[in-house]
């Protein structure tokens, strides 16, 4: 698997905000969405977006690999979703 340092923005956002101490920024992965993106500048979020859309294409099995870069800060399954599901719902909600 590629090193975390070839999805930085992504990275970030895990590690900062769908943490452990997630509920800082909100109770609802919305809420922890719009909290990201009050606190960084619009560019951040396009290549959250843009990193997104590379990790999903650089790796088939995404349960797998999602696990492996960011499984010590984020679970799908606690936010009610799978791997591909978050990944959208994220894509959604930094797009509006």
């Amino acid at each position: 698997m590629k090193n975390q340092s070839t999805y930085p923005e992504l990275g970030h956002f895990f590690r900062a905000y769908l943490n452990q101490d997630y509920d800082l920024s909100g109770d609802t992965l919305a809420e922890v969405v719009e909290c990201y993106k009050q606190g960084t500048p619009v560019d951040a979020h396009e290549r959250v977006l843009s990193e997104i859309e590379r990790f999903k294409g650089e790796h088939p099995d995404l349960d797998k690999a999602f696990d492996e870069a960011y499984g010590q800060d984020c679970s799908p399954d606690l936010w009610g979703h799978t791997t591909a599901s978050l990944l959208m719902e994220l894509k959604q909600i930094l797009s509006e």
